[in-house]
């Protein structure tokens, strides 16, 4: 009777292989708690349509500015909120365009922010406004695809240096994560 069981589930998942692995799902490894640091919230309190507005904050992990100190690769130090609004929805695919504002802040010893509470990504100096387009692909895991166009820079003291990010400078990132009952969002990191 167990060798038979066996050849079933055997079957069974040749059959859900050759499908394209539609038959079966099978769960992610579990990713261990010192490798999975969240980089950012999103939160969506609406439907997923046209016309509703979301928000996302987090840490920035590539500095706006091209003078880093060693200080950056252990403080986070610079943070970012993000009010966007829904502008297309593909459902048979589970993707959803959005625009918005992107405000980047200055924390110089270091952000001290908690996804508990997203205004204190706000906390600082503000030193940058971007435009930004992304997409979210749900699914096991949601992915974001966000590019950003800076349009407006401050000058600010970094590290006893006074510098500005560029203005139109682009950058791109890419975040997983999964959904949070905790924090009523997508708890989010950062792709290589």
């Amino acid at each position: 009777m167990k060798r038979r069981a066996s050849r079933i589930a055997a079957v069974v998942t040749a059959i859900g292989i050759a499908a394209g692995g539609c038959a079966l799902s099978v769960p992610p490894a579990p990713i261990a708690q010192t490798e999975y640091r969240p980089v950012a919230l999103t939160i969506v309190p609406g439907p997923f349509a046209p016309g509703t507005k979301g928000r996302m904050v987090g840490y920035l992990l590539t500095p706006p500015v091209s003078a880093t100190t060693p200080k950056e690769s252990t403080q986070r130090r610079f943070t970012y909120s993000t009010e966007f609004e829904i502008v297309e929805v593909a459902f048979d695919f589970g993707r959803f365009s959005a625009e918005g504002t992107r405000r980047i802040y200055f924390h110089p010893d270091g952000a001290r922010c908690s996804f508990a509470d997203p205004k204190s990504f706000e906390s600082s100096e503000m030193v940058e406004t971007d435009k930004v387009r992304f997409s979210l692909d749900l699914g096991v895991q949601v992915m974001v695809r966000m590019v950003a166009s800076a349009r407006d820079a401050r000058p600010f003291d970094y590290d006893g240096k006074v510098v500005t990010a560029p203005r139109g400078r682009q950058d791109s990132t890419i975040l997983f994560g999964h959904f949070s009952p905790q924090f009523g969002g997508w708890l989010m990191t950062e792709s290589g």
